[in-house]
């Protein structure tokens, strides 16, 4: 005959059944009183990780690539980076004597310096490719002028060679200036535009554009007037200034290294640009 075994707590329902403890409470509870199925949760998404890209970066990258002036974008960035980033956009504007000048700033065999170096030297491994190698010096020829002069739109480049008197201050001409551009004027040609002597006068007085001193250099409007003398024309603007930019191989939060190569630079080139 086959033996019953019933564990302790359990009890035998009307009908035979044997019913663990759990199962006797269930059945008891009330139905408004009885435990919820159980219910699936929704994980928790995982939030994205917290960018740590530099502010204004895309926007350096953006300039560097185009072409445009990264000085501003690098004030944010360490010294020896924001140097670095300037050799990369001379070079890659063709600056490469700046640019090597902006190499040798850098430490000694540092990797910042070893880069831009090797980039430098890609450089002129690509311009160099299938060039024909030239020797001696060779010198580009500047723009020269051309063609019709049109006061009401060109200005012209001079600088000042006699103000000895207010009577007698005269401006020699040395480019045309038109939509930007500068174009070198022949002696022939600065007669041919300016007759007799090719030369410009400031005219003395009140309502006339400030008399330049002797050597002054700048970019003038000019016209015509009515005279027997041999100089015809005459200053009709207020000078334009004109001035020398050159490249610092420094971003200009280095202020020490800025105002030292300012300083070297005036003490080599410190000589006047006209006589």
């Amino acid at each position: 005959m086959a033996s019953l075994r019933i564990s302790a707590g359990a009890r035998i329902s009307p009908r035979g059944r044997v019913n663990s403890p759990a199962q006797s409470i269930a059945n008891t509870l009330p139905a408004s009183t009885a435990p919820p199925p159980a219910q699936a949760i929704a994980a928790t998404p995982v939030p994205p990780a917290v960018s740590n890209v530099q502010p204004g970066l895309s926007k350096l990258l953006l300039n560097l690539l185009e072409g445009q002036d990264v000085d501003e974008d690098l004030a944010d960035l360490p010294p020896e980076l924001g140097t670095f980033i300037s050799g990369l956009q001379a070079g890659q504007l063709g600056r490469v004597e700046e640019a090597r000048t902006i190499a040798a700033a850098l430490a000694e065999g540092s990797a910042l310096r070893l880069s831009l170096e090797a980039f430098l030297k890609r450089l002129d491994a690509r311009r160099n490719a299938g060039s024909t190698p030239v020797r001696g010096l060779q010198t580009q020829d500047e723009p020269s002028f051309s063609g019709e002069f049109f006061a009401e739109r060109d200005e012209v480049l001079g600088y000042c060679t006699n103000a000895g008197r207010s009577s007698a201050v005269f401006v020699k001409p040395l480019a045309i200036v038109r939509a930007g551009q500068v174009m070198f004027l022949s002696d022939d040609d600065a007669q041919r535009i300016f007759p007799d002597t090719g030369d410009l006068m400031a005219f003395p007085g009140p309502g006339r554009p400030r008399q330049p001193s002797r050597g002054e250099i700048g970019v003038w409007q000019v016209a015509e007037h009515d005279t027997e003398k041999r100089t015809r024309f005459h200053l009709a603007s207020e000078k334009r200034p004109v001035f020398e930019a050159r490249m610092v191989p420094f971003p200009s939060t280095d202020h020490d290294s800025v105002r030292e190569y300012v300083k070297e630079a005036a003490s080599r080139t410190g000589r006047p640009l006209l006589p």
